[in-house]
């Protein structure tokens, strides 16, 4: 169970968002190089601009929905199911 623990927590990482690092629930949006933002950190850019790669987002930003089908598919709840093995995993945004 803690090698599948681990693999979830690699996993989680791939999903976050890139400004807070937390994975969230809700729209996540990315840039023409596919970096991905949560809708939250998303709102609160003073400059429409990818903080990781500084390319401007689009008027209407494009979603990343293949990631936000990843993420419902986990059916994560506000804390990762592997945290009984130590994974410290929080939801943010949870609907």
């Amino acid at each position: 169970m803690a090698e599948e623990a681990l693999h979830t927590e690699v996993l989680l990482k791939y999903l976050e968002c890139t400004i807070c690092y937390t994975v969230c629930k809700g729209n996540i949006f990315q840039c023409s190089n596919e970096h991905d933002i949560c809708e939250e950190c998303f709102s609160q850019l003073h400059r429409k601009r990818c903080p990781t790669c500084n390319v401007i987002y689009s008027e209407r930003p494009k979603r990343s929905r293949r990631v936000e089908r990843m993420i419902a598919a986990l059916n994560l709840g506000d804390e990762c199911p592997n945290a009984e093995e130590g994974c410290t995993f929080k939801a943010k945004g949870a609907r």
